[in-house]
């Protein structure tokens, strides 16, 4: 298995093709299902182009597996921050460590930052449990997304140990 920058046209598309399915598959059930009819591969490519310079692929076999986009922290209230943006591996990679190795690559990245913050769905326990295995603490900080109906976010914050 390789971790590496993004760089080529096919890893954007193999990158968007692996959002485009982990969401499927994390999110059904989850998200109204008149969301389902808006998420196209084409949306997911136009992301995935977008942060392109700030998202790490995970590959085996020269096909992306997962990836994690990460980067400043989106709020401008917290400037001495850094974000995980996305963090996603196909379903059949689950329980290889494999998202433990593009975290520890992106939290190593965002070393210059004395805090980490990721938005997680509240219903999505398994990203939860994940994000507080690296070391994430929820910080009792909510908020609300449109993915066709309301949902609500909770933030996790992993502090740098300097």
């Amino acid at each position: 298995m390789q971790i590496k920058s993004v760089e080529t046209d096919k890893e954007v598309e193999e990158l968007a093709l692996v959002m485009w399915q982990t969401w499927q598959d994390t999110y059904k059930g989850i998200i109204d299902d008149n969301f389902w009819q808006s998420f196209t591969i084409k949306q997911c490519i136009k992301i995935a182009k977008k942060n392109k310079r700030q998202t790490l692929v995970a590959k085996i076999n020269q096909t992306v597996i997962g990836f994690i986009a990460f980067g400043p922290y989106r709020d401008s209230k917290e400037q001495l921050a850094g974000e995980i943006w996305a963090l996603y591996v196909q379903k059949k990679y689950h329980n290889q460590k494999i998202g433990q190795l593009l975290m520890k690559e992106a939290l190593k990245r965002l070393n210059g930052f004395p805090k980490v913050f990721v938005w997680v769905l509240k219903e999505n326990e398994r990203a939860i449990r994940f994000y507080k295995r690296a070391g994430f603490l929820e910080n009792g900080a909510t908020k609300q997304i449109v993915l066709g109906d309301n949902c609500d976010e909770i933030q996790l914050e992993w502090r740098s140990i300097k």
